[in-house]
Protein backbone atom coordinates (compact mmCIF):
# COMPACT_ATOMS: atom_id res chain seq x y z
CA UNK A 1 0.00 0.00 0.00
CA UNK A 2 1.45 3.49 -0.91
CA UNK A 3 0.06 6.41 0.84
CA UNK A 4 -0.07 9.61 -1.47
CA UNK A 5 -0.61 12.93 0.00
CA UNK A 6 -4.03 14.54 -1.14
CA UNK A 7 -4.11 17.58 0.53
CA UNK A 8 -3.60 19.59 4.31
CA UNK A 9 -6.33 20.67 6.63
CA UNK A 10 -5.32 22.83 9.40
CA UNK A 11 -4.76 22.21 12.47
CA UNK A 12 -5.64 24.75 15.52
CA UNK A 13 -5.48 25.05 19.82
CA UNK A 14 -8.68 24.88 21.18
CA UNK A 15 -10.18 25.13 24.45
CA UNK A 16 -13.53 25.14 26.28
CA UNK A 17 -14.04 29.15 27.17
CA UNK A 18 -14.91 27.05 31.25
CA UNK A 19 -11.28 25.94 31.22
CA UNK A 20 -9.78 29.45 30.13
CA UNK A 21 -11.76 30.77 32.75
CA UNK A 22 -10.01 28.65 35.08
CA UNK A 23 -6.47 28.27 33.99
CA UNK A 24 -6.12 31.42 31.55
CA UNK A 25 -5.43 31.70 27.91
CA UNK A 26 -1.65 30.58 27.37
CA UNK A 27 0.10 33.81 25.57
CA UNK A 28 3.13 31.76 23.56
CA UNK A 29 2.81 28.10 22.61
CA UNK A 30 5.78 28.03 25.59
CA UNK A 31 3.47 27.98 27.80
CA UNK A 32 1.74 25.46 26.70
CA UNK A 33 4.11 23.45 29.52
CA UNK A 34 2.05 25.20 31.80
CA UNK A 35 -1.59 24.07 30.73
CA UNK A 36 -3.18 20.71 30.92
CA UNK A 37 -3.44 19.42 27.02
CA UNK A 38 -5.05 16.84 25.45
CA UNK A 39 -3.05 14.76 22.88
CA UNK A 40 -4.37 12.67 20.61
CA UNK A 41 -2.21 9.71 20.09
CA UNK A 42 -1.79 9.50 16.12
CA UNK A 43 2.03 7.84 16.77
CA UNK A 44 5.68 8.88 17.22
CA UNK A 45 5.48 12.82 18.33
CA UNK A 46 2.15 13.22 19.06
CA UNK A 47 3.03 15.66 21.59
CA UNK A 48 4.59 17.48 19.22
CA UNK A 49 2.60 20.38 18.31
CA UNK A 50 3.51 22.91 15.63
CA UNK A 51 3.18 26.54 15.44
CA UNK A 52 4.48 29.11 12.84
CA UNK A 53 6.72 32.11 15.63
CA UNK A 54 7.64 35.17 14.54
CA UNK A 55 10.63 33.27 14.46
CA UNK A 56 9.63 30.63 11.66
CA UNK A 57 7.94 27.34 12.55
CA UNK A 58 8.44 25.91 15.65
CA UNK A 59 7.49 22.17 17.53
CA UNK A 60 6.40 22.42 21.44
CA UNK A 61 6.16 19.48 23.58
CA UNK A 62 2.83 19.38 25.81
CA UNK A 63 1.92 16.79 28.20
CA UNK A 64 -1.16 16.57 30.38
CA UNK A 65 -2.67 13.32 31.49
CA UNK A 66 -4.69 12.94 28.81
CA UNK A 67 -4.06 10.79 25.81
CA UNK A 68 -5.82 9.60 23.50
CA UNK A 69 -5.85 7.67 19.76
CA UNK A 70 -9.54 8.56 19.47
CA UNK A 71 -10.04 12.10 18.24
CA UNK A 72 -13.88 12.16 18.99
CA UNK A 73 -12.35 11.64 22.65
CA UNK A 74 -9.70 14.38 22.27
CA UNK A 75 -12.72 16.76 21.18
CA UNK A 76 -14.59 15.46 23.80
CA UNK A 77 -12.42 15.99 27.10
CA UNK A 78 -11.55 19.48 25.05
CA UNK A 79 -15.41 20.26 24.90
CA UNK A 80 -15.78 19.58 28.27
CA UNK A 81 -13.02 21.93 29.70
CA UNK A 82 -10.55 19.26 30.71
CA UNK A 83 -7.62 21.20 28.90
CA UNK A 84 -6.86 22.58 25.43
CA UNK A 85 -6.56 20.14 22.27
CA UNK A 86 -4.77 20.18 18.77
CA UNK A 87 -7.55 19.09 16.34
CA UNK A 88 -7.99 20.03 12.54
CA UNK A 89 -9.98 22.99 12.41
CA UNK A 90 -12.95 21.27 10.43
CA UNK A 91 -13.22 18.92 13.47
CA UNK A 92 -13.87 21.47 15.72
CA UNK A 93 -15.50 24.50 13.39
CA UNK A 94 -18.98 24.05 14.45
CA UNK A 95 -17.71 24.15 18.43
CA UNK A 96 -15.98 27.61 17.42
CA UNK A 97 -18.32 29.08 15.62
CA UNK A 98 -20.82 28.43 18.33
CA UNK A 99 -17.86 29.12 21.58
CA UNK A 100 -18.65 25.64 22.64
CA UNK A 101 -15.03 25.80 22.33
CA UNK A 102 -12.69 28.78 21.38
CA UNK A 103 -9.32 29.26 19.52
CA UNK A 104 -6.02 29.29 21.63
CA UNK A 105 -2.86 31.15 20.22
CA UNK A 106 -5.03 32.25 17.33
CA UNK A 107 -2.61 35.10 16.35
CA UNK A 108 -0.25 32.20 15.45
CA UNK A 109 -0.37 30.78 11.92
CA UNK A 110 -1.64 27.17 11.74
CA UNK A 111 0.18 24.11 11.16
CA UNK A 112 -1.02 22.03 8.65
CA UNK A 113 -2.01 18.01 8.41
CA UNK A 114 -1.56 15.56 5.79
CA UNK A 115 -4.32 14.53 4.43
CA UNK A 116 -4.77 11.10 3.23
CA UNK A 117 -6.92 9.70 0.07
CA UNK A 118 -9.74 7.92 2.04
CA UNK A 119 -9.76 9.58 5.15
CA UNK A 120 -13.18 10.89 6.12
CA UNK A 121 -13.21 14.37 7.38
CA UNK A 122 -16.66 15.04 8.49
CA UNK A 123 -18.81 17.54 10.90
CA UNK A 124 -22.03 18.90 11.64
CA UNK A 125 -21.44 21.65 9.48
CA UNK A 126 -21.54 21.68 5.99
CA UNK A 127 -17.61 20.88 5.75
CA UNK A 128 -16.41 18.91 3.17
CA UNK A 129 -13.48 17.87 1.27
CA UNK A 130 -11.82 16.73 -2.06
CA UNK A 131 -8.72 16.13 -3.20
CA UNK A 132 -9.45 18.04 -6.59
CA UNK A 133 -10.78 21.11 -4.22
CA UNK A 134 -9.55 20.59 -0.95
CA UNK A 135 -11.83 21.86 1.87
CA UNK A 136 -15.00 23.71 2.01
CA UNK A 137 -16.77 25.07 5.11
CA UNK A 138 -20.29 25.88 4.06
CA UNK A 139 -21.26 29.51 4.21
CA UNK A 140 -17.81 30.61 5.71
CA UNK A 141 -15.38 31.81 3.59
CA UNK A 142 -11.65 31.53 3.98
CA UNK A 143 -9.07 34.07 3.99
CA UNK A 144 -5.87 33.26 2.35
CA UNK A 145 -3.83 32.33 5.27
CA UNK A 146 -6.65 29.33 6.06
CA UNK A 147 -8.44 30.86 8.55
CA UNK A 148 -12.34 31.21 8.38
CA UNK A 149 -13.94 34.19 8.68
CA UNK A 150 -15.85 34.65 11.55
CA UNK A 151 -13.79 32.46 13.77
CA UNK A 152 -10.48 34.08 15.94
Amino acid sequence: MVARRSGTAVRVAAAAPSYIKRHGEPSSPAELADHTCIVHDVGPDSDMWSFVTPEGPKDFRVSGGFLANDVRAVHLAARTGYGIAYLTLVEVFDDLRNGTLVRVLSELSRSRRTVQPGLSITTASRATYTARDGLHLGAASTSPGGACNGIR
